[in-house]
């Protein structure tokens, strides 16, 4: 086998492996832990600086937590657009949360992005578990009093729409 064809295999087993998780995740949104109208997971996890984050040092915020992997076409092509969202919307803060990568890959794609806002890292995957991530990019929507008010599977895509929704938990709007 020839080296191109093997790597068209591979795209395309890697594909059908994404396109299964995406589907997987939108059908069994009744089974979540983390879904629409429940309270957020609490979490700790170290930042790019070592420092230890918790969802509660966001409280009397919206939160957009966001899910990604610098590998992650989706994800490279929407967190530039959050990172400019999050410099707009005062009281929302975009929370990234690297999934599984080590702290040099997701500290070289935050410089390549210039990302300003917290970025934290789930190598252990264990906030993938309680959340139950399948894929990504994965977003939640969080109210400044924790309750999840909208999970977003797949890229956030116009720039309005994550104005929009940033916007729903917005302290003053609420």
């Amino acid at each position: 086998m020839n080296k191109n064809r093997l790597i068209s295999w591979i795209l395309v087993i890697g594909l059908i492996v994404a396109a299964t998780s995406v589907a997987v995740e939108m059908f069994s949104e009744d089974t979540l832990l983390a879904k629409a109208g429940e309270q957020a997971p609490l979490f700790t996890l170290k930042n790019l600086d070592g420092e230890v984050t918790t969802l509660e040092d966001f409280k009397g915020q919206g939160v957009l937590l966001n899910f990604w992997a610098s590998w992650c076409v989706p994800c490279v092509n929407e967190l530039p657009l959050l990172n400019e969202a999050d410099k707009l919307m005062d009281g929302v803060t975009v929370v990234a949360v690297n999934l599984g990568e080590d702290k040099e890959t997701a500290q070289t794609f935050v410089d390549r992005y210039d990302l300003r806002f917290p970025i934290l890292l789930d190598q252990e995957h264990s906030l993938r578990t309680t959340y139950q991530i399948t894929s990504q990019p994965v977003s939640l929507l969080i109210d400044p009093s924790g309750t999840i008010v909208e999970r977003r599977i797949g890229a956030i895509d116009p720039f309005e729409e994550i104005m929009r929704m940033m916007k729903s938990v917005q302290p003053d709007s609420l």
